[in-house]
């Protein structure tokens, strides 16, 4: 523009400056938002780009059910070997595993029927007294932060509340696992005999009885069932091998 203004004559500088003021000032808006525009879509579609933390950690859909994968686990002082605090893209959430309850992991008069939760926890597994079930909460606790703490795991959730808290049922696969291959903490659990099967699973009682298992039919709903299924045929093997709980009478 300054180029323009030299090789025309001085008296005609003062208007054409004014006629092509308008039109800078267009340019100028154009620039900005070309480039907040470009800006976005690059954080949008090329999300590697904003941190280490963003290109490992994306969000979808299976069966009704919204797939967190990339999550760490978040050190908490109440984390336990079925409840524990997970952080994803930058969010933290409590999750409660679906299906399996691990005993507590020390005895309390600070909440509600806890003693009595401990002792019905201690008889599950073959008449263990209240302290013998909360060594079995603490090693519940150890075996779940070491399978997944400083490691990617991908959580699985409908987003359901865990009576009315800020806790929600989830499965939790395992570092490593796929869609194809689902190596589900509460199973591990089980087969280690560090947890009972007693929690519930997704949706509530009706859900299972319509075939409304995870939004998918009646088809899912037999998923669930073969899932529950297998949990007790691994229990089965963690009792007659005395493994955790099973081997501590």
């Amino acid at each position: 523009m300054y180029a323009l203004f030299e090789i025309m004559p001085k008296s005609n500088r003062p208007s054409i400056a004014r006629k092509l003021r308008p039109y800078a000032i267009l340019i100028a808006i154009a620039i900005v938002v070309v480039s907040k525009f470009g800006a976005r879509l690059k954080q949008d579609y090329f999300p590697e780009e904003k941190g280490q933390a963003s290109a490992t950690s994306k969000t979808r859909h299976i069966g009704g059910f919204e797939l967190l994968e990339g999550c760490q686990w978040v050190d908490q002082r109440n984390n336990d070997g079925d409840s524990f605090v997970v952080k994803h893209k930058g969010n933290e959430y409590i999750f409660r595993l679906y299906f399996v309850d691990a005993p507590e992991k020390y005895i309390s008069d600070k909440y509600k029927d806890q003693r009595k939760r401990v002792a019905d926890q201690g008889r599950y597994f073959g008449e263990l007294s209240s302290q013998q079930a909360v060594e079995i909460g603490l090693k519940a606790k150890a075996f779940t932060e070491k399978q997944l703490k400083g490691k990617s795991f991908t959580v699985m959730t409908k987003w359901e509340s865990v009576f009315d808290s800020e806790r929600y049922y989830a499965f939790v696969w395992l570092p490593g696992s796929t869609e194809t291959n689902q190596n589900r903490l509460s199973a591990a659990l089980v087969k280690n005999g560090l947890a009972r099967i007693y929690t519930k699973g997704p949706g509530n009682q009706k859900d299972y009885s319509s075939g409304r298992y995870d939004g998918q039919g009646a088809g899912a709903l037999q998923v669930g069932k073969k899932y529950k299924k297998r949990l007790y045929q691994m229990e089965a093997q963690a009792k007659k091998a005395k493994a955790g709980a099973w081997g501590a009478k």
